[in-house]
């Protein structure tokens, strides 16, 4: 792998390295925020819905404890008597109630205008009156009691029906003692309410009949202003964050966004986080919810009751938009990306200056090493700096100024080895005359050598003979005188 590409790889990843350090850094802290406000927010929407269900529950003991009023119960008990006496007690509710349902609103016959009239009406009318200049609004938008018979025994309005016995709430607060209706919209008040019905018991615990109160939705939106509107930090009511108060299907009761629709259903995907929620938990935050192009990070909390009221299953919403909510985060980010780009723009600078201080020098030694490599020992580089390429160029420069100087010393010292070379050939030619000369001497020396070698062999041959002869001789002269001497004896 060539150096450039390998300068290239490296750039790219120190600023692979800080923009994915960037992107950590950026996620984690964006996680961080978002787990910090989602917290933060939860723990508020507890402490406010925890405040709302004590509120209601409040109300509750004050229902409980009207339903103690000696002059509400003595009205029970002397209208459960009358209809004890009463032969045809189905007949005759029908026919009230039908007289009842025909009266227009707004008006009265005789038979609802006794009932108002009664002294435990005027009690309970007395007490709605109490609270709403306490309040400065009305808290209980009508409050009317039915007997065990289920026929309206006392009230502060007309209601919309007689006969009550028939409706969920008054069957529910027979078996249960209390019920607390979800909210709807209530005809005969004609407000948007909650039922807080109540079963009336006498002194020995017999059942005398229910009290239902209309608690106007006013008075939880007003404790709801009053609670976040005191304590939160998140400007509900504006682009940053909105509170809203939701039934448990997903209607809206209440919400500081401006322009809501009471009962205005929320989105499924919202309602769809809701739904696969476990119950131990009391807060999410949906991460990636697009209403209309903008991202929403949403915290909430159900509403769990208090003592022994179980709540109406109302969750509070916090919904914050997150361009705003995490604008510190997008703000680091956009630092982060524009250090980025200068990062990338000065590794590019960089990367061009080390190209140009490295790289091009490098290549012209490279295509001068080649050059040297062809038989070319003229060729020079140019120094430009006095750093390690520089000490290269230069060395790569001497080197090449000694292979010149080395090639001329050679030129010069096989001009005068070819000149050694030719005296010393006709030295050799020379001493080869005089060679084969003393060879042709040598060859006669040795021919006239070999001829006397010849003569002296067969000299030495004749020697040979003679001495065998001359042995002979005296063997015979030996054996002469031996045999003379045998004679003589």
């Amino acid at each position: 792998m060539k150096i450039s590409q390998k300068l290239i790889l490296v750039f790219i990843g120190i600023v692979l390295a800080f923009v994915i350090a960037a992107q950590i850094s950026i996620n984690i802290s964006r996680q961080a925020l978002e787990e910090t406000i989602g917290e933060n927010s939860a723990m508020l929407t507890r402490e406010i819905m925890d405040k709302i269900d004590r509120n209601i529950y409040h109300k509750i003991e004050l229902m409980q404890i009207y339903t103690k009023d000696l002059i509400l119960q003595d009205a029970l008990i002397k209208s459960n008597e009358e209809f004890g006496q009463i032969e045809n007690i189905e007949e005759y509710i029908n026919q009230k109630d039908e007289e009842w349902v025909a009266t227009p609103a707004g008006k009265l016959n005789p038979f609802i205008r006794g009932l108002i009239d009664n002294r435990a009406s005027e009690e309970l009318i007395e007490k709605i009156n109490f609270l709403e200049e306490k309040y400065d609004y009305r808290v209980f938008s009508e409050i009317f009691a039915a007997n065990k018979y289920g026929a309206v025994a006392a009230l502060t309005q007309k209601t919309s029906d007689y006969y009550q016995a028939d409706e969920q709430w008054w069957q529910a607060a027979k078996e249960e003692g209390v019920h607390v209706g979800d909210i709807e919209y209530d005809r005969s008040a004609a407000v948007y309410s909650i039922d807080i019905c109540i079963r009336v018991e006498g002194e020995a615990g017999d059942f005398l009949g229910v009290l239902k109160a209309v608690l106007n939705i006013e008075e939880i939106v007003s404790t709801f202003k009053e609670l976040i509107f005191a304590g939160s930090t998140y400007r509900p009511g504006s682009e940053m964050s909105n509170f809203k108060l939701i039934t448990g299907d997903g209607r809206v009761i209440f919400s500081t966004e401006p322009g809501f629709e009471i009962f205005e259903r929320l989105g499924d995907q919202i309602i769809a986080n809701f739904e696969k929620e476990e119950e131990h938990l009391d807060y999410f935050v949906v991460r990636e919810l697009k209403d209309k192009g903008r991202e929403k990070l949403f915290s909430h909390s159900h509403s769990k009751g208090y003592r022994d009221y179980k709540g109406v299953g109302w969750t509070l919403v916090i919904e914050h938009d997150t361009e705003e909510v995490f604008a510190p985060v997008n703000k680091l980010s956009n630092i982060l990306w524009g250090i980025s780009g200068i990062v990338v723009i000065v590794a590019f600078l960089v990367g061009f200056f080390i190209f140009s201080a490295i790289v091009m020098p490098l290549r012209e030694i490279t295509y001068a090493a080649q050059e040297v490599g062809g038989g070319k020992l003229d060729v020079k580089i140019e120094v430009k700096s006095k750093d390690e390429v520089g000490q290269l160029a230069n060395s790569f420069n001497k080197m090449t100024s000694d292979l010149r100087k080395a090639q001329n010393e050679i030129k010069n010292g096989a001009k005068l080895l070819g000149q050694k070379v030719e005296e010393r050939t006709k030295e050799l030619t020379a001493v080869n005359e005089e060679q084969k000369e003393i060879k042709q001497e040598l060859e006669k020396k040795v021919d006239q050598l070999q001829r006397f070698n010849k003569a002296a062999v067969g000299r030495e041959m004749k020697m040979i003979e003679l001495k065998k002869e001359i042995q002979r001789l005296e063997e015979e002269l030996k054996a002469y005188k031996q045999g003379k001497k045998k004679k003589k004896a």
